[in-house]
């Protein structure tokens, strides 16, 4: 939310200078949903996927074996809340547009509907039944009809934004598999083969965002904001 909270000024310059222009409007609209969906889903793949193959064992460890169905109703909540978080930019470009109205009434409905699938998912599977209540809330809401509002009323290319997130994911795949090996070769027995497993996992998959998803703009981000951290450290120390 706060790397999207930076482009709000640019949204509404955008949408008062080209407000007569419907084609250029979407254009930069356009590019913007994307680019700052893009460094989102990047942020947020990390979270997810480190989640997806260390969070089990790190909830064993802090709360004991008796709680492994939190690690379910985690994933049921974080990976469809994903969605909606690469897309905070839309809730920007809605307010700019003055078209807020539409997503308040969609997530009072989502609200209603999550609250009877959750109470009645609850009753037959417990915590994780009521979990799947939610995510089937989010997935309807965020992930089709705020899609659909964004693409026909917000001037969005929304089928380009998916196109550039697939673009994304590809980095994903070698993640996962090596997130599966990991798993397999070094089974957790304690805090230290935890924090070492989480380790090199960031590490493959920091290498594998590099070399398969991020493109020359992202790239240069990463590098300048090394750059900025590396400068401070060697101010410190001198």
């Amino acid at each position: 939310t706060s790397i999207s909270g930076m482009f709000t000024p640019r949204i509404h310059r955008i949408i008062v200078n080209h407000e007569n222009d419907r084609k250029l409007l979407s254009a930069e609209l356009t590019e913007l949903f994307v680019k700052v969906g893009r460094i989102q889903l990047l942020t947020l793949g990390l979270i997810a996927c480190g989640f997806i193959f260390t969070g089990k064992a790190f909830i064993d460890f802090w709360a004991g074996s008796g709680y492994s169905d939190a690690y379910y109703v985690a994933l049921l909540l974080m990976i469809p809340s994903s969605v909606a978080l690469t897309q905070n930019t839309g809730i920007e470009i809605q307010r700019a547009q003055n078209r807020h109205k539409f997503r308040s009434l969609a997530y009072s409905i989502m609200a209603v509907i999550n609250l009877v699938l959750s109470i009645y998912l609850c009753k037959l599977y417990g915590a994780i039944g009521s979990a799947v209540g939610t995510a089937v809330s989010l997935i309807l809401c965020n992930g089709i009809i705020m899609n659909t509002y964004y693409h026909r009323k917000c001037n969005i290319d929304i089928p380009e934004f998916w196109k550039n997130i697939l673009s994304v994911s590809k980095g994903f795949i070698p993640v996962i598999c090596f997130g599966i090996l990991l798993n397999h070769l070094l089974p957790e027995s304690g805090w230290v083969p935890f924090l070492i497993k989480i380790a090199l996992f960031s590490a493959v998959y920091a290498a594998s965002v590099w070399l398969l998803s991020m493109n020359s703009y992202e790239k240069d981000l990463c590098r300048k904001l090394i750059g900025i951290v590396f400068h401070k450290s060697k101010g410190r120390s001198l």
